[in-house]
């Protein structure tokens, strides 16, 4: 049987260009493409481009064909994994991408690539994730001729937040710039007004659990379907005057790692609510 899927909406700003993909086996030849061509996955960078070409990059760095892998010289790297489907033409690539600076941050994306040589690509789909466990570690669970289901890690305020996708790494960078030049940039709301990394953990080493999400080709945006929790992982907040309240709602949490619909998740924090509330 053929699919036919009219991808509408190009993620990243939600623009994406239209494109017929009929479903045939991929072929690891056909669609392997340098991993300098993604060097506009780099930190901080929000804007993907409607086409890449990679071939003055990658004279800088040659390699075997079919490595995924390249050390760049600042010490970092950029690789790639390749997603088995069957549901795309030969030369359409579903990948995972990490992104290294040469720093402690490893940033993820998830991208569906018109590779038409290995050297020139054009982003499809481009679904940002973050750095570690700031919404990174990205994981593809399925692809569908509907979309990607995924899941990328959570630390602990991202577990009461599940539903915001605040970048706050770099929200608290832009709040700290404009309070050097005098103005105040207001936070996004949170779940009981608590704060990351001053209230709840929030850093990039501290994963414990995963956010699931779907990615829609027709609307082009993504919803969350399922959290997983780890109790050990959610630890204690990281203020102390919430440690009581917060230490008592995660004891209530079952002992072993599981996942659960959001709405089920979002009824859990609907209790957590009400016991600091009472305190």
């Amino acid at each position: 049987m053929l699919f036919r899927i009219i991808i509408s909406a190009f993620i990243f700003l939600n623009t994406m260009s239209v494109q017929a993909i009929q479903k045939q086996t991929i072929s690891p030849v056909l669609n392997y493409f340098h991993p300098m061509c993604l060097l506009f996955t780099e930190i901080g960078n929000r804007s993907f481009p409607d086409s890449v070409d990679c071939r003055s990059e990658a004279d800088s760095y040659p390699l075997d064909s079919g490595a995924t892998f390249v050390e760049l010289e600042s010490g970092g790297y950029i690789s790639y994994n390749m997603y088995p489907n069957d549901i795309f033409f030969d030369h359409i690539a579903v990948v995972t991408t990490s992104y290294s600076g040469g720093g402690t941050g490893v940033f993820d994306s998830i991208l569906v690539l018109d590779v038409q040589t290995p050297l020139f690509i054009k982003p499809l789909v481009a679904i940002a994730a973050g750095d570690r466990c700031n919404d990174g570690l990205a994981e593809i669970e399925n692809v569908s001729a509907n979309g990607i289901a995924y899941s990328v890690a959570a630390t602990p305020f991202r577990l009461l937040n599940p539903l915001d996708d605040t970048d706050w790494r770099s929200h608290h960078l832009a709040k700290s710039l404009m309070h050097e030049g005098g103005k105040e940039l207001d936070d996004p709301a949170t779940f009981m007004d608590w704060q990351p990394y001053d209230d709840i953990f929030n850093s990039a080493n501290s994963c414990s659990g995963r956010i699931y999400k779907f990615f829609d080709f027709d609307t082009g945006l993504s919803a969350v379907t399922d959290v997983n929790f780890d109790k050990i992982g959610m630890g204690k907040a990281a203020s102390e005057e919430l440690h009581a309240c917060y230490e008592q709602w995660v004891s209530t949490l079952p002992d072993l790692s599981q996942t659960v619909a959001i709405a089920n998740w979002l009824d859990q924090l609907s209790s957590l609510e009400k016991i600091c509330k009472r305190q």
